[in-house]
């Protein structure tokens, strides 16, 4: 549906052929010519909206830490979370995380963290090192 060139007005004829003689007399007054009302004319554009890179392509890749939590979700690692508040160490396995929050399986039971309140993270079991996992010597 296309929208109106310009809005209708809000105040009633007569308050508005009020208006426009009063500015007539006082252009008048002051010597400057009055040349009628011109109402003012808003144009609107209806274009379509831009696909979002979301929209086109899919969700957007994960970065940084919000990439290895992910990657650490799918793996099952064990990890260990310390908290800022109380500085609790928390082990298990995180089940599922989002923008604010990682949801961990420890010892039986889901505990959802808020990631302002974690201070560090880390797995249980070290990396090995580039060079050993690919069977060439140090």
């Amino acid at each position: 549906m296309n929208a109106p060139l310009h809005r209708t007005p809000s105040v009633d004829d007569r308050v508005r052929a009020d208006q426009i003689a009063e500015a007539r007399r006082l252009s008048e007054s002051e010597g400057v010519a009055f040349n009628g009302f011109q109402p003012r004319r808003t144009l609107t554009a209806n274009r379509p909206s831009r696909p979002t890179p979301a929209a086109k392509n899919g969700p957007a890749p994960l970065k940084g830490h919000e990439a290895f939590l992910k990657a650490l979700e799918k793996s099952g690692a064990n990890v260990i979370v310390q908290k800022i508040s109380d500085g609790e160490d928390i082990q298990g396995t995180i089940a599922h995380s989002d923008k604010w929050t990682v949801t961990m399986r420890s010892a039986g039971k889901d505990r959802v963290i808020f990631k302002h309140d974690i201070s560090e993270f880390s797995t249980t079991t070290p990396r090995l090192a580039p060079a050993a996992s690919e069977g060439q010597s140090v």
